[in-house]
């Protein structure tokens, strides 16, 4: 991901206000302000990653463009539902090295998305900021694009058990705004002779529009 990008995604964490790991008192539920389902569709910046490995020998790391970012959520006062999470990514390059040739494999129709519903225990950190750490699958939907334009397909991919964690704010202009981050450790899947492993995602989605 550009620096551009990394900037954006700090600034909207900084809004957000709970960034993962920091020690907040919980308060009193702000559920009126985030009552019913939210439908956050507006991608405002993202970045996914895995790393892979050819014959064991480290390869680039897998890093797909996020192109859409959507989050279906609701908040209780003790709950805190992601119904759903949906990533589109860009079409990928995976060059791989045999002796003297060089092999390409061009990945494309990249989807990221929840494998099942996630529920966490809601941490009301302000009334109008709710945070919830949850586990669950994610899927990964992607085909395989020959060099003649034809398109095949791939086995739909799991990611087990992946830790999500989940920020919904209402911001002071009002604009309701979902980050996730997670990370999912160890061997993932196999594409042939390459392993992918590890698991990086992060990303910043609002219900409309840029964040004010």
């Amino acid at each position: 991901m550009n620096v551009q990008s990394r900037i954006r995604i700090g600034l909207a964490l900084a809004a957000v206000g709970a960034l993962a790991g920091c020690a907040m008192d919980p308060v009193d539920s702000g559920e009126g302000a985030l009552a019913g389902r939210r439908v956050l569709t507006a991608l405002q910046a993202g970045e996914v990653s895995f790393q892979a490995a050819h014959d064991g020998d480290p390869m680039p790391a897998m890093a797909p463009s996020v192109t859409t970012g959507a989050v279906i959520a609701r908040a209780s006062d003790d709950r805190l539902l992601l119904e759903e999470l949906v990533l589109e990514l860009g079409d990928l390059d995976v060059v791989k090295r045999i002796g003297s040739t060089t092999q390409v494999l061009h990945l494309t129709g990249l989807r990221l998305r929840l494998g099942t519903r996630a529920d966490a225990d809601a941490i009301w950190t302000e009334p109008t900021q709710v945070r919830g750490v949850a586990t669950a699958d994610l899927l990964l939907d992607w085909s395989l694009r020959a060099n003649d334009g034809q398109v095949f397909p791939l086995a739909t991919q799991r990611v087990p058990d992946a830790v999500l964690d989940l920020h919904l704010a209402v911001l002071e202009h009002g604009a309701v705004i979902a980050s996730v981050t997670s990370t999912s450790s160890g061997l993932l899947w196999e594409l042939g002779d390459i392993t992918v492993s590890d698991l990086s995602l992060s990303f910043v989605t609002a219900e409309s529009g840029d964040l004010p």
